[in-house]
């Protein structure tokens, strides 16, 4: 991929008879296998980031967790690694007889992202990977005033296990993360309080990173007053995709007016178009808006450096 958010994940699994030291017998191979487990499971994350330098001095992977499910899609294990260090691989050793696997990897799990069953649930119960949902934990309001980590998926399937062999295994992340950052220009000078809010139902996913319908709705929210001229702010949210309607308001919240509010996905799509342009969510994460008001308070609405003026009553 040649975006810029793009993130490959190379799991290498090696069978403790390969751990072996190389002097190790054929009719003896039980010497050979680590004490630490019959699998080493060794990840290491590797990414472009021209425009994001800062990436992983922030701590953009504060942990990972990789689940482990055998042919009938039974949970038979896991693994956690902490913060991500950059050129660090994770490394994890398991004891898993001969077969055919998947792994799932999920990041930054804890207090925001949760699961619907604890590990201690899962190694009790053995639950199904069907039965398993990834989910935001947004507060008992169903507001989210803070930034959310960066979410991101992984998966391999049909990972056969053979003793004595090296087994080698490249997973594609998927960020599950967009980025929006909305800068409003034009408005009258203020000493008022702007509020910036985005409202969907995207929170739980299926550990095949489906969103999960019939959630309940749930916002982002931010506020922001007048500097130099203009209002800025930053909103990460959950999955951006042609066929949701996330609803996307600015308004006065000193004066209770709204000044836009319209369909998140609509809009970008509406810009791009009016452009000759088409979006794809698949490779593009990050979205500047900008709203510019002329002195009627009609706005022009540009998203990524691509401008457009919506049509009379188009707005409202």
């Amino acid at each position: 991929m040649k975006n810029i958010y793009s993130i490959i994940l190379k799991l290498v699994v090696v069978t403790g008879l390969a751990l072996g030291i190389s002097s190790c017998l054929d009719d003896d191979r039980d010497a050979c296998v680590d004490s630490r487990g019959n699998v080493r499971l060794t990840l290491n994350l590797e990414a472009n980031v021209a425009s994001r330098s800062d990436l992983y001095g922030r701590h953009y992977i504060d942990s990972i967790h990789v689940y482990v499910f055998d042919a009938g899609n039974r949970y038979i294990a896991s693994c956690r690694g902490g913060a991500y260090i950059y050129g660090e691989p994770y490394e994890f050793y398991l004891n898993l007889p001969e077969g055919e696997y998947q792994f799932v990897v999920w990041t930054n799990p804890g207090d925001i992202y949760q699961t619907n069953y604890s590990i201690e649930e899962c190694e009790v119960r053995k639950p199904l990977l069907q039965d398993l949902e990834y989910y935001l934990a947004y507060p008992e309001n169903k507001i989210t005033e803070k930034e959310i980590p960066d979410l991101l998926y992984g998966v391999y399937h049909a990972a056969t296990i053979i003793s004595g062999r090296n087994h080698h295994f490249t997973v594609l992340m998927i960020p599950d993360t967009y980025q929006i950052n909305v800068k409003v220009k034009g408005l009258p000078v203020s000493e008022d309080v702007f509020g910036f809010s985005i409202t969907e139902n995207n929170s739980h996913y299926a550990f095949d990173n489906s969103i999960i319908a019939g959630k309940s709705d749930f916002q982002y929210i931010r506020t922001a007053t007048e500097a130099s001229g203009e209002l800025n702010t930053s909103i990460k949210v959950l999955r951006l995709q042609n066929n949701r309607s996330p609803k996307f308001r600015f308004y006065n919240i000193t004066q209770n007016e709204t000044f836009f509010d319209r369909d998140l996905i609509q809009t970008i799509t509406n810009v791009y178009q009016a452009s000759g342009k088409e979006v794809d969510f698949n490779t593009t994460f990050t979205f500047d808006i900008v709203l510019t008001y002329d002195t009627e308070m009609g706005v022009m609405v540009s998203v990524n450096g691509w401008d457009y003026l919506p049509q009379p009553g188009e707005l409202d």
